[in-house]
């Protein structure tokens, strides 16, 4: 269980800036030197790996502009604008699925944002026949798509029903009035409630809420009451981010008061809240940031130790490469990551040239992998055993990582963060609260400049 102790002590100690490590290495370090030469040869072991395919697509567009958002987005009106990127989005794809194995199936398909539902439901149906027109898919995939309930209608949900979403992502954050209209994010229960009807109309029953803690007047009564609704809607699955407070990366987070938000310890408390809640409401608690009910695919994947973190948070498909489209986005295969551009501008005249849109990345070296399975499987299955982890890298794990271990030692094992038996590494309960502290120790390219990230509590 949850501890109930005091947990100053640990917030002093503990609550620095860090890295989610949704990748290894992560984004910040990802190199502007990268190109068409290692694309090519990342393809190449794509194509040769044997590895099927999950796709991700950005739509960059919003209606209003949230206060809280961390993500790579614009606001716009401009109807043209979106059809540019459209048709630049189509033509990156077929670039793209042109140089794949044609043998390999698309076992998971996510939209993301921005707000995918900025689309109109016409835009939608043609995105969905561009995808299906350039991917095999496989029986069971999984195909979702983040939902604005604000904007949305019962058309969209039709047109996504219609090219093949099974599964939706749906952006709550927090029913309080008060902390909505300090971050700009006005919605209610009945909107919530309305839209789960339309998806119950159009066979959709895979849905999912987020939720975002240590936003500003947030306070444990007022985000149980928000928990109480949540329960009462019943989704399969839950996320529950930490807020990321980064005025000096995202200038629009200066209009929320930093004077407003919760302190680490009252952050810590209303996730041990939130934990608590969750789990004797029928969900397990999962990794560092996501619940799901006992019977859900996300918690049969941990126990089989299929369960995998990447952008999107935790997925059920570990053995995949990821091929991702739009602008920004992130792309994970041939033992590489590579981002596209960020800036329209930059996006558009790539692809004008016939060119994959790179704009950064990084060829992970034989260590970078080994770590990154590590971090990896502490993040998902919250235990490494050394002897398995031995054979599979060829490896001795106590020399390869003895600085590390002796870290952890000096940092984690008189807390009760982690214990070590038979050459097994486990999490602690309370060590869950602090895992991106403990995966940090075998992070190779922390330097103490660590601006980009948000707190780790």
């Amino acid at each position: 269980m949850i501890p109930t102790k005091d947990l100053t002590h640990y917030l002093k100690k503990y609550n620095i800036t860090g890295p989610r490590y949704t990748s290894y290495p992560t984004a910040p370090h990802f190199k502007e030197n990268i190109g068409f030469k290692e694309w090519n040869i990342a393809i190449e072991k794509s194509n040769n790996g044997g590895q099927d395919i999950s796709i991700y697509i950005h739509i960059p567009f919003c209606h209003s502009l949230c206060y809280f958002c961390g993500c790579n987005m614009q606001v716009t009106k401009n109807v043209k604008k979106v059809e540019n990127y459209l048709t630049h989005l189509a033509k990156e794809i077929s670039l793209i699925s042109s140089q794949l194995d044609k043998s390999k199936k698309v076992k998971q398909i996510h939209f993301g944002g921005g707000t995918p539902n900025f689309l109109t439901p016409n835009q939608i149906i043609n995105l969905g026949n561009t995808i299906r027109k350039n991917f095999d898919f496989d029986k069971y995939i999984e195909y979702s798509c983040e939902l604005d309930p604000r904007q949305l209608t019962q058309d969209h949900i039709k047109s996504l029903k219609k090219i093949g979403v099974n599964r939706v992502s749906i952006g709550i954050q927090d029913f309080d009035e008060l902390v909505q209209i300090k971050i700009n994010r006005k919605n209610k229960v009945s909107q919530i409630k309305t839209v789960l009807k339309w998806l119950k109309n159009e066979g959709i029953t895979s849905y999912n809420f987020d939720l975002i803690y240590g936003l500003p007047l947030q306070h444990i009564l007022s985000f149980d009451n928000t928990l109480n609704e949540i329960i009462n809607l019943n989704p399969s699955r839950i996320a529950c981010y930490n807020f990321a407070y980064l005025p000096q990366l995202k200038p629009h987070h200066k209009l929320i008061k930093k004077s407003e938000l919760p302190s680490a310890s009252q952050r810590i408390k209303l996730l041990i809240h939130t934990i608590k809640k969750l789990q004797s409401n029928g969900y397990t608690y999962i990794g560092m940031d996501h619940f799901a009910k006992n019977n859900d695919s996300l918690v049969k994947a941990q126990q089989s130790g299929n369960l995998q973190r990447n952008f999107q948070g935790y997925s059920t498909h570990k053995k995949t490469d990821l091929f991702a489209f739009g602008t920004s986005s992130i792309s994970n295969f041939g033992d590489a990551f590579f981002q596209n551009q960020k800036l329209l501008s930059g996006y558009f005249t790539q692809i004008d040239a016939d060119k994959i849109p790179l704009e950064k990345g990084i060829v992970l070296s034989k260590k970078d992998l080994i770590i990154q399975d590590v971090i990896s499987s502490l993040m998902c299955n919250l235990k490494l055993d050394f002897n398995k982890f031995n054979l599979k890298h060829n490896i001795n794990f106590k020399y390869f990582f003895e600085q590390e271990l002796v870290r952890l030692n000096e940092l984690f094992i008189e807390d009760n963060f982690i214990e070590i038996h038979n050459n097994i590494l486990i999490i602690t309960e309370i060590g869950r609260l602090f895992i991106r502290n403990i995966v940090m120790v075998f992070d190779k390219y922390l330097n103490k400049n660590n601006s980009f990230y948000s707190k780790t509590v």
